[in-house]
């Protein structure tokens, strides 16, 4: 179909250039919709939980990602403790919150989605719940869904349950039942007029960064999503501070490097002042210190500057339903490297070191502020190279950059 749209396009070029055009566009929005959907279809067949992340991390991944493509607005509700459910447990629970957040997305034409997850080994409570059509007498009869969900659920001695219709002011049902169970239960919820889901709703943000440039291409990102609202714009951490109070979005767009200061200092004051704001951290160092930084500074989201403008737009709807609750792509990878580090480890002396040449000091410098000798001064030096497996500072200095080792006060802002 795409090669035949081409080439009636190509055809009409010469004669019909706005209807070839307008052809053009719709076969990259066709496009893009199949790898789109190609794309989701890869990670549904993700079923595994990450050893380091857990079953609610992967049920929270999956429900934002689901989420973002299907335009529903997402709203966790997390609650693990540091205990685990056998591998072949949380296997099948995972996979019966997938079967209920895809249907969601794809047949129920939802605009919220409510996940909640309470682990308490050997309990679980699992709920999935919408504000989209029920299932009662529009069920195809051809559907597995539900029953491949009941029998995932039979197999590790779970209940299933199913309010298959709208039934509004209907509470969520609750696990009663003592004994090493499961409880996975699925029903519908309609919008009430207390609920902020309304179709018309719009997510207010601020844009902060000290480039123009970055700002203007953020906003045009915004702008194409008509649940997106640009109220206000900054370019430092005190316009940030201002604009935020006079404003008060719901979503910040925060730049890490500031000329007046650290993004993360904004944010940890922008959390205590607005405890409810979404606040989504930018940076072109994306180095786990970064990460963790604004994971503790209480950021929402982290996302790398490389990244397309569409995740920043995805990072914003996260932050928008879950203001308190932290995501970022490379997240289980950098929890896997605090847990069971495999790049270099600095000791303090050799740290300190690291930051000395960052600053541009020479050996005598060097020396001189360790109180040491240049000789020891330069022991200390060999040793960080060979640990970063660099040949000169300037080697030393890119590899602590990228390790996350090391943030580079004087280094350019993007």
């Amino acid at each position: 179909m795409v090669g035949y749209g081409i080439d009636n396009a190509l055809a009409l070029l010469p004669d019909e250039p706005t209807q070839a055009t307008t052809m053009l566009s719709s076969l990259r929005d066709e496009v893009t919709r199949v790898i789109t959907e190609l794309r989701l279809s890869l990670f549904e067949l993700r079923s595994d939980v990450d050893p380091h992340g857990g079953l609610a991390a992967a049920i929270a991944e999956y429900a934002r990602t689901m989420g973002a493509a299907g335009g529903m607005r997402v709203h966790l509700s997390l609650d693990e403790g540091g205990a685990r459910l056998p591998a072949a447990v949380e296997g099948e629970l995972l996979r019966i919150a997938q079967e209920a957040i895809t249907n969601a997305r794809k047949h129920a034409r939802a605009r919220n989605l409510w996940v909640s997850c309470e682990i308490d080994p050997p309990y679980v409570k699992l709920q999935v719940s919408d504000d989209g059509r029920g299932v009662g007498a529009e069920a195809r009869e051809d559907s597995f869904g539900m029953s491949i969900m009941a029998e995932r659920a039979q197999r590790i001695r779970a209940r299933l349950e199913v309010d298959r219709a709208n039934r509004p002011g209907q509470p969520s049902r609750q696990c009663s039942d003592p004994g090493r169970e499961a409880v996975a239960s699925r029903h519908r919820r309609r919008r009430r007029a207390s609920m902020t889901t309304d179709e018309n709703t719009v997510t207010t943000v601020l844009l902060v960064d000290d480039h123009e440039l970055i700002r203007q291409g953020l906003r045009h990102a915004f702008e194409r999503d008509p649940q997106f609202r640009v109220v206000g714009e900054a370019g430092s951490v005190a316009e940030a501070l201002s604009q935020a109070d006079e404003t008060r979005p719901d979503v910040v767009i925060m730049d890490l490097r500031l000329p007046d200061g650290s993004g993360l200092d904004a944010t940890r004051k922008l959390r205590s002042a607005m405890p409810a704001v979404g606040i989504v951290v930018l940076t072109m160092y994306a180095g786990d210190e970064q990460l963790f930084g604004a994971l503790e500074a209480g950021a929402s989201a982290f996302v790398p500057k490389n990244a397309p403008s569409d995740e920043v737009v995805a990072a914003a709807r996260h932050a928008a339903s879950a203001p308190t609750a932290f995501t970022a792509s490379d997240l289980a990878e950098a929890m896997k490297r605090r847990l069971a580090p495999t790049g270099p480890q600095l000791s303090p002396r050799e740290g300190q070191v690291l930051q000395l040449l960052a600053d541009g000091m020479s050996v005598a410098g060097i020396a001189k502020h360790l109180y040491v000798s240049e000789s020891t001064a330069k022991t200390h030096i060999s040793k960080l190279y060979e640990k970063l497996g660099a040949g000169n500072r300037a080697q030393a200095l890119m590899t602590a950059l990228r390790l996350g080792l090391l943030e580079a006060p004087n280094a350019p802002r993007f």
